[in-house]
């Protein structure tokens, strides 16, 4: 039956597959505990409890989850990027499971992969403001830390429009607002250049200053009027000091 479904989805056999992501799509198909079981069971030759198991059932299995967490069955590892089911969980939105993870002491809350990315940037870069709280009420650390790019969670919430996951951020104490990327730009800069203006306002609201300036000079101000904003030109002058 397992072949079946191999060959029904045009995958190779799973001795074959080099790439586990190319599992998800087996089991987001098809999913159901018994399925994962097999898998786990089944002589494969090669270790499924990884990526393939561990990321779906924290994204579609929270029954699963549910049974082995908190029964301390289920061996909780990182795939080949170092991504826990944590972050695998945050990434998709799916807060049940992150709940049913966060009861668990086996669970590292500050595990980050080989990006330097965590658990809450994955939720903030998903836009997931539910999951994002789930994740700081349970004391996961790092809501201001840049990843290996130099992108901070509020970055990535800004690049995704995501407003209501913006103003959870700025509502830590821990988020510098006014803190400056490589070129000296701030969280608002980008955020205009972007022309998200829903987001730009939370910003403002939080008390970001719409005349920071970057190492080259520019301001959010500045920027708005380059882009012909003046939408977000009215609403930045208006918090101009």
């Amino acid at each position: 039956i397992l072949m079946l479904y191999f060959y029904y989805l045009n995958l190779q056999p799973l001795q074959q597959v080099k790439n586990y992501s190319n599992l998800h799509i087996l089991f987001l198909s098809w999913g159901g505990d018994g399925l994962v079981d097999t898998l786990k069971s089944g002589d494969t030759g090669k270790n499924l409890q990884n990526m393939a198991i561990t990321s779906l059932r924290a994204m579609h299995q929270e029954g699963v989850i549910h049974r082995d967490v908190r029964k301390e069955k289920a061996r909780i590892i990182k795939d080949d990027k170092g991504k826990s089911p944590l972050s695998w969980a945050a990434a998709n939105g799916c807060a049940s499971a992150v709940e049913v993870l966060l009861t668990s002491t086996r669970v590292d809350k500050a595990s980050v992969d080989d990006d330097k990315r965590n658990a809450i940037s994955w939720a903030s870069g998903g836009g997931h403001h539910h999951v994002l709280v789930k994740l700081l009420d349970g004391g996961c650390p790092g809501v201001d830390t840049k990843d290996i790019d130099g992108w901070t969670p509020l970055a990535w919430a800004i690049q995704t429009d995501s407003s209501d996951t913006v103003r959870v951020l700025v509502n830590d104490e821990e988020v510098q607002l006014e803190r400056r990327d490589g070129g000296g730009r701030t969280a608002l800069s980008w955020a205009v250049e972007y022309g998200h203006a829903k987001v730009v306002k939370v910003l403002l609201q939080a008390g970001a200053d719409p005349e920071a300036k970057s190492n080259r000079g520019s301001t959010p101000i500045s920027i708005a009027k380059q882009f012909g904003r003046d939408d977000l030109l009215s609403e930045l002058m208006a918090y101009k000091a």
